[in-house]
């Protein structure tokens, strides 16, 4: 029975970027963000405004069987394309990793000082 899906974004290179050097660094599984960040962005019914600049670069994952069925859907049903709708979910997911990346970073050096 087949779970998974491959599927080709493409997405801002600034999303590309920043995702590749926190998934080396190991702070993130890039498939397993990607797939959460689309299904919150999916549940929340917004529709993608985003419109992708020519400065894009291709990112292949394997995402649940299912998730790539709704974005489809989605895609049709909005005119867009996923990659669209992936950059708009990914722009919302982002910056709220980062914030919890900083509270860490902010936790571990406040933890450092009371030593």
């Amino acid at each position: 029975m087949l779970t998974t899906a491959e599927i080709t974004l493409d997405l801002p290179s600034s999303i590309t970027n920043l995702l590749m050097d926190y998934a080396l660094n190991g702070d993130i599984e890039l498939e397993k963000f990607v797939s959460n960040s689309l299904r919150e962005y999916l549940s929340l019914g917004s529709n993608p405004i985003t419109s992708l600049s020519n400065n894009t670069v291709t990112l292949i994952l394997r995402l649940p069987w299912l998730l790539v069925l709704k974005l489809w859907w989605n895609a049709q049903r909005n005119s867009c394309t996923i990659s669209q709708i992936a950059a708009e979910a990914l722009g919302f997911s982002i910056p709220i990793f980062l914030d919890e990346i900083q509270a860490q970073e902010d936790y571990r050096l406040e933890l450092s000082q009371e030593e």
